[in-house]
């Protein structure tokens, strides 16, 4: 795994103000699922980082324990980066409790019904407190793995980079998830590995396929209320429906159902084989050449500012 930073000033890439054009991917509703993620993505990410502290000492792997460092690295410098576009689009600042540093206000009642009382059974030494949390980890990088996927094909693969960097009204943004994405799909195993090597049993059975992907899930809708809050601080007219039929989350639903079943294995087979493509494409070819359209960009805002 490679340790990656964002190479500018990401809020000044994004044009956090006045400014500010939300609008990153192709469509109106994708943009605002996308920015609406954005919220899930930083909450998840200091989830990960409580429960790493109590897992880690079931583990005696080494090499699995250094994954988990470099992987728990990443996360944390996706939260970071996450914050400019977070606490710009929000309408109160975070908050936090004793378990989770930054809680923001609409989705409280998430963190209250979903989270908070896992983390409090951690931090009382339940072992199924732990057991819930780690499944509940390596079940959203298994399928953040399949979005990530569906994220490249349908805005970077082939002719579609100069498409979508041509019509982005923020390659700010579209860095950020792209960045985001890229290291998601790098590192989507570990959870899952941890996970199977401490309870000694798979993530994926039927009981979980039919619940995670088959059925509503509230993690689902945490992205989704979170895509509504921040169209209606940008002033769009949405609804949850409309979001949730917006060609990204439409795509996405229908390769996990494809694509996540009792066998799904992230290291083996064509998931394994995309995995590499993407990182690979990413690092050689896509970064490059929007990183390049990023600093032209803030050259050119800051020349204007001038």
């Amino acid at each position: 795994m490679k340790i990656r930073r964002i190479p500018f000033d990401i809020g000044q890439a994004m044009g956090i103000g006045v400014d500010f054009d939300f609008r990153w991917a192709y469509d109106e509703q994708t943009s605002l699922v996308g920015v609406g993620y954005s919220f899930y993505l930083e909450y998840i990410e200091y989830f990960c980082n409580f429960v790493s502290k109590y897992a880690r000492p079931y583990i005696d792997d080494q090499a699995l324990l250094n994954h988990e460092q470099a992987f728990l690295t990443q996360e944390m410098h996706h939260a970071k980066a996450h914050k400019h576009l977070n606490s710009f689009l929000s309408a109160a600042p975070a908050i936090k409790d004793a378990f989770h540093p930054r809680i923001y206000p609409y989705l409280q009642s998430f963190h209250e019904a979903h989270y908070k009382p896992i983390m409090q059974g951690i931090a009382e030494g339940k072992p199924s407190a732990l057991k819930d949390a780690l499944f509940k980890i390596a079940v959203f990088e298994s399928k953040n793995c399949v979005s990530s996927f569906i994220f490249f094909e349908q805005l970077f693969l082939g002719s579609n980079f100069e498409r979508t960097c041509a019509s982005s009204g923020n390659i700010g943004i579209l860095y950020l998830l792209a960045y985001h994405f890229a290291e998601e799909i790098e590192h989507c195993d570990i959870a899952v590995d941890m996970c199977q090597y401490i309870f000694q049993e798979p993530v994926w059975n039927a009981a979980r396929v039919q619940s995670q992907i088959f059925d509503l899930h509230h993690a689902e809708q945490e992205s989704l209320t979170a895509a509504l809050h921040c169209a209606q601080q940008l002033g769009v007219k949405t609804d949850i429906d409309r979001l949730s039929s917006s060609p990204f989350m439409t795509f996405t639903k229908a390769r996990q159902i494809e694509l996540i079943n009792v066998d799904f294995d992230l290291n083996a087979g064509t998931v394994l084989e995309q995995r590499k493509f993407y990182v690979r494409h990413w690092d050689e070819v896509w970064e490059p050449a929007l990183r390049q359209r990023v600093l032209q960009q803030i050259e050119e805002r800051t020349a204007a500012i001038d």
